[in-house]
């Protein structure tokens, strides 16, 4: 008789833990898709390309950022702003404004300051910080990297 108690309390102390565990998994899910939603624009390629000499020192190319994104909107976004990210912190921003079609890729070179190299690091990326469609809705990175 004991050991029947012991053991229908072990089969209700699991099936407490089993319905804990799940409601705070649950619970975490739920909070992880409201706090981090997924930007509506994709960047496929960043590439930073710092300044080149000739052989006399002159800048023979300026300091460019080249971005290769999709906008996955089902509206077209007319006005994005990108960061450029290198050893986790924000060292350049560029904005363009234009009509970009939803599902098209889309490759830009803007000019940055030749300040921010060398980067430091061989694994820069770019973030989205701000996007503005053409049905009025601006996006907004919730956590953009920092200067």
């Amino acid at each position: 008789m004991n050991r029947g108690r012991a053991l229908l309390g072990l089969m209700v102390g699991l099936a407490g833990a089993l319905l804990i565990s799940g409601a705070t998994l649950s619970s975490a899910e739920e909070e992880q898709d409201m706090t981090a939603p997924t930007a509506p624009i994709f960047i496929r390629i960043c590439k930073p390309n710092p300044p080149t000499y000739n052989r006399f020192g002159a800048i023979v190319n300026r300091p460019t950022l080249t971005v290769e994104f999709v906008d996955n909107r089902p509206v077209a976004a007319t006005e994005i702003v990108f960061g450029l990210v290198a050893r986790g912190a924000l060292v350049a921003r560029s904005k363009d404004v234009g009509t970009f079609s939803p599902g098209v890729v889309i490759k830009h070179t803007y000019g940055i300051s030749g300040q921010v190299f060398p980067l430091g690091t061989s694994f820069p990326r770019c973030a989205v910080l701000r996007a503005k469609f053409s049905d009025g809705i601006v996006w907004k990175n919730p956590h953009p990297p920092q200067p």
